[in-house]
């Protein structure tokens, strides 16, 4: 009866028409037009268990009610199968049979009987036809046969070819018979000009149910006998819809099965649910496997094993058959709508069963494993049940679960992560689902491997602790905040949990502390600055929240506050290397405004405090140093600069900062600090550079300077000073060629025009203007350099053109030179000497 809607009551199968409405219209339209001599016959093609009978017995049902259409046809319904029929004379045999039981009139019954045992067929066929024609006559109405399964009777060994032909002519020239069938794919009896049928029919193809349709017909099947006041029904969003029609490929009869299995089953039997479903249906899906030719079927069943979408060349691969064969079957299973194409890149497709439900029953029947059963139920829950039925199957699955003892659940729980995995991007459904679940079996030492990796991850996390047992989750959570504290950015999933984590309202000062680390380290500075002072309010006063609290007011720029922060953490624990080092650090960056203000006896007081706590730390030396010697205490200055140089340097540049402080005081340690850095391997280019700005400030220069940068490989930026050193070690033509690709470099000129000029005005002053005009004249930077140019053009005697602004501009430059000629400190005379700090 499953598969059998001629058994179906009348009533039942007009109530419970949801879709194909206008295919049911079309065919009426065409029985209504059948008014003249010849009638157009109709032809229904569609897959099995696509809705064909139910269509044709619709079209019954309304011939039967519609009062214009009862009053002009009679229908005569065959089986569903018509095996007995192998001649003309056997169809109309049949014909009067079908006629007798659907009228209950003895004539016609005995008139069957009498004709039955007729061996002529002509006779028999001649006898027969005339009955039903008598029968047309006296009720005034025409008869429309409705056949099954044309394809059998008249593409198979039933009907021979000289019976078709006489059944066609019979069809053309009656105008009191017309004929409604149904095939389950087309054949040459009716696609090939030589066949008896060829043209007869009009053909309504049966495609796929659209995903409304087939939320249709789930909401009919499954609120069938229900009352409005009866809730359970399963409901069914746009997003179900899509996964029905997924599952099904859009089969009605495959959509039915699920929709009354949904209705009427149990969901507390969740792992019993698909196998309930196979085993009900397996008629079905072996009959419709079996209907596949011997190749179609062996490339079907590979790539129904295969479950996801997958290419021609795997397919062969799984069917141990060749990739063109099996590109040939595939065609033909997408021509018949059993395959569908998922993706195509250029030439290349992906191929899946267009029916999921074939390869959960394949899966299923072929491997009995319980992954394969997991796999197959996870596919098919997920894509048929939305968050809410979802929600109960998960707490189901968790009261089966803890029913069992503990090593024989391992099939429940795996199933249980995989759905919650496969629903990990909806974080409300996750929570709903997770709601469901006691943390005592989430946190059983039987849970796979799937369920203890989703625990881990932040989004889980998240919808644990939003849930009725979410403060049982705090400390997991707060020690994924810990955990996946690196790389930590701004809306990360792992800052959105530190901030759940903190505003939890059972959240204890622990908790708070390390979701405020996380957001530290994420720079929401205001929300952990908000945590610091809510932990301060309830008189958390702990050391990690004071230090937290100080790194919040620097960063809001208030060292007030840090400093009043800091110094109650190092009250409390005074052996902290971390809060002392940040408390010397903190008076040393306070020092420096104290500096800029010539505040030097506090310098020196703020200086000797931060040195109390860090002896070697050496920028409150430096800053001692400098406030020394302003003082003019330059005695005790040199000596504190001098011992920069043996702190410990965090690298090259805080090394040459270190340096040009001691030797800005302590100016006689240059030379020997040289030899020094020349002879140690770990002098970085940072100091080498520093040292040589240093040495180009003095003369004379010292000769071993030039070895501090000579073979650096410098760029263009930082040529000025070697090429100082060596227009004064090695001659100005040296000078020259190590400034020549800077000064026609438009990016090294622009970020720095001063140097550029001030190089230029000292190989000027060389006698190298002759060599710079022809350098510089047509260069890329010759309209930066303008002006001096046009000094250099005015000292070489060259008539020169240009604004009186640019003339005066070039006067002034050429004073500039006359000046270094006359004291000769071509190369010690710089505008851009190291940057130190101003003592």
């Amino acid at each position: 009866m499953k598969y059998n809607p001629g058994l179906m009551p009348e009533d039942v199968l007009v109530d419970g028409f949801a879709v194909r409405h206008d295919e049911l219209q079309t065919i009426l339209g065409v029985v209504r037009d059948n008014q003249g001599p010849h009638n157009q016959h109709m032809l229904v093609l569609a897959p099995r268990g696509y809705g064909k009978s139910t269509l044709a017995l619709r079209v019954v049902a309304e011939l039967r009610r519609a009062p214009d259409l009862a009053a002009a046809w009679f229908p005569i319904v065959f089986s569903e199968e018509s095996y007995q029929v192998r001649t003309t004379g056997e169809l109309w045999l049949e014909a009067l049979l079908h006629l007798s039981q659907a009228t209950g009139d003895d004539r016609w019954r005995q008139a069957w009987k009498a004709l039955r045992t007729e061996p002529d067929d002509t006779r028999l066929a001649r006898g027969a036809l005339a009955h039903l024609l008598d029968f047309a006559d006296a009720a005034g109405r025409r008869l429309l046969l409705v056949i099954e399964n044309l394809d059998s009777l008249l593409g198979g060994d039933q009907l021979d070819p000289q019976d078709a032909w006489t059944l066609r002519h019979t069809l053309v020239q009656e105008p009191r018979i017309a004929v409604l069938a149904t095939a389950v794919h087309r054949f040459p009896g009716i696609d090939q000009p030589d066949q008896a049928m060829f043209d007869l029919f009009r053909r309504l193809e049966l495609g796929p149910l659209s995903p409304a349709d087939c939320r249709a017909l789930w909401l009919a099947v499954t609120t069938a006998d229900r009352t409005s006041a009866d809730a359970a029904h399963p409901s069914l969003d746009g997003r179900q819809a899509h996964a029905l029609r997924v599952l099904t490929g859009g089969n009605p009869r495959l959509l039915v099965m699920l929709a009354g299995f949904a209705r009427d089953q149990d969901l507390d039997d969740v792992l019993g649910t698909l196998d309930r479903l196979v085993d009900d249906h397996t008629e079905y899906f072996r009959a419709n496997i079996e209907a596949l030719s011997g190749q179609n079927r062996r490339v079907f069943l590979a790539l129904a094993e295969l479950w996801r979408p997958a290419s021609a060349r795997a397919v062969a691969e799984a069917a141990r058959m060749p990739v063109n064969e099996v590109s040939v079957a595939l065609g033909r299973l997408v021509q018949q709508g059993r395959v569908e194409i998922t993706r195509t890149r250029g030439r290349n497709h992906s191929y899946q069963v267009s029916e999921r439900l074939y390869n959960i029953y394949y899966l299923l029947r072929r491997h009995r494993g319980a992954d394969v059963r997991v796999q197959a139920l996870v596919d098919f829950i997920t894509r048929l049940y939305g968050p809410t039925q979802r929600a109960a199957l998960i707490q189901a699955l968790a009261t089966q679960a803890l029913d069992r003892p503990e090593g024989q659940r391992q099939e429940h729980l795996e199933l249980l992560g995989q759905v919650l995995k496969a629903s990990q991007a909806d974080a409300d459904a996750l929570g709903r689902m997770l709601g469901g679940v006691p943390p005592l079996l989430l946190r059983s030492p039987d849970q796979p491997y799937v369920t203890r990796t989703l625990l881990k991850r932040p989004r889980t996390l998240r919808a644990l602790l939003a849930g009725p047992d979410g403060a049982s989750w705090l400390d997991e959570a707060a020690d994924a905040c810990t955990r996946l504290r690196k790389g930590m950015k701004p809306g990360d999933e792992r800052v959105e949990l530190a901030r759940e984590v903190a505003r939890h309202p059972e959240a204890g000062p622990t908790h708070v502390m390390d979701a405020a680390g996380c957001l530290l380290q994420a720079e929401d500075w205001q929300e952990t600055t908000e945590l610091v002072s809510r932990l301060l309010a309830r008189g958390q006063v702990g050391i990690e929240v004071l230090a937290l609290g100080a790194v919040c007011a620097l960063q809001h720029g208030d060292l007030d506050q840090a400093g009043v922060l800091l110094r109650e953490a190092h009250q409390q624990e005074p052996t902290e290397p971390a809060v002392t080092r940040a408390l010397a650090d903190l008076i040393v960056r306070q020092t420096w405004n104290l500096l800029e203000a010539q505040q030097f006896p506090q310098v020196l007081q703020n200086a000797h405090e931060a040195l109390s706590l860090v002896p070697d730390h050496w920028m409150a030396r430096a800053q001692s140093a400098s406030a020394l010697h302003a003082l003019g205490r330059k005695a005790e200055g040199a000596t504190l600069a001098i011992s920069l140089l043996g702190s410990p340097a965090a690298d090259g540049q805080t090394r040459a900062v270190q340096v040009a402080l001691a030797t800005l005081y302590a100016p006689h340690r240059l030379p020997a600090l040289w030899d020094e850095v020349l002879d140690s391997p770990q002098t970085t280019p940072a100091l080498r550079i520093a040292l040589a700005s240093l040495a180009v400030q003095r003369a004379p220069i010292h000769p071993r300077a030039l070895a501090l940068v000579d073979d650096l490989d410098l760029p263009l930026a930082d040529r000025s000073v070697r090429a100082r050193l060596r227009g004064a070690i090695r001659g100005p033509a040296a000078a020259f060629e190590d400034l020549g690709p800077a000064l026609v470099d438009p990016a090294t000129v622009a970020a720095d025009l001063q140097r550029a000029q001030a190089d230029c005005m000292r190989l000027a002053a060389a006698g190298l203007s002759r060599e710079l005009v022809a350098l510089l004249d047509g260069a890329p930077t010759e309209e930066a350099l303008r002006p001096l140019i046009a000094a250099l053009r005015l000292r070489l005697g060259d008539e020169v053109d240009e604004p009186p602004e640019i003339l005066a501009v070039a006067a002034d430059v050429n004073a500039n030179i006359d000046a270094l000629v006359q004291t000769g400190e071509l190369w010690t005379t710089d505008p851009h000497s190291l940057p130190l700090p101003d003592p």
